[in-house]
């Protein structure tokens, strides 16, 4: 009798685990299948060790004639500051007060950096500097999204320590993604040579 039991216990329990598997498959294989376009578009997490203190610093994206910089502190606040040099328009210059950032882990291991008040007039001088109403195309998981009052940036893994610019390297191993699409991408650096942290 106890054996009979038994028996009757494992066959429950695989026609259960069956349903289950059946009635989550589409969730867990777009869960898997998000990873993998991840590590397809090369999204590689940081390093075994990263903390929110390897975002703490002077991040810049751009060239001399449009550059767009970050200076995050370890208090939980940033100020952003864009120049941006055009020829029959008044140059535009922008500086944030001290606003608040915060990073969420993503499922796939990718840190998503939230920065509060995030202006993108850097990136593309034709949006206002006064315009609050973002968003972008996150490659990592293949899908478009929107912001307001926010910029939503990806925190990359970087197997390239090289730049253009001799100052400007990503020796703790991250560099920042503001993803606009594949083809259209405004990378920050890390400055190891701030010249300002704006105060």
């Amino acid at each position: 009798m106890h054996k009979k039991a038994l028996s009757m216990l494992l066959v429950i329990s695989v026609i259960i685990g069956v349903f289950f598997l059946i009635r989550f498959s589409s969730q867990l294989l777009g869960f898997f299948s998000s990873i993998q376009m991840g590590r397809a578009n090369n999204c590689t997490p940081p390093a075994d060790g990263f903390s929110e203190k390897d975002i703490v610093g002077i991040w810049e994206a751009g060239v001399p004639e449009q550059n767009d910089k970050l200076a995050i502190r370890e208090d939980g606040t940033y100020k952003q500051i864009i120049h941006v040099e055009l020829s029959e328009l008044p140059d535009i210059d922008y500086e944030s007060d001290w606003m608040s950032w915060w990073v969420e882990i993503g499922m796939d291991g990718i840190p998503y950096l939230h920065l509060e008040g995030f202006r993108y007039c850097g990136f593309n001088p034709d949006v206002d500097c006064n315009e609050t109403f973002g968003g972008g195309f996150d490659f990592c998981k293949n899908i478009g999204f929107v912001t307001e009052n926010e910029g939503i940036l990806l925190v990359l893994g970087t197997r390239d320590n090289s730049h253009s610019d001799e100052n400007i390297v990503p020796p703790r191993g991250i560099s920042i993604w503001l993803p606009a699409g594949s083809e259209n991408t405004w990378v920050y650096y890390y400055d190891t040579n701030p010249t300002s942290l704006g105060e």
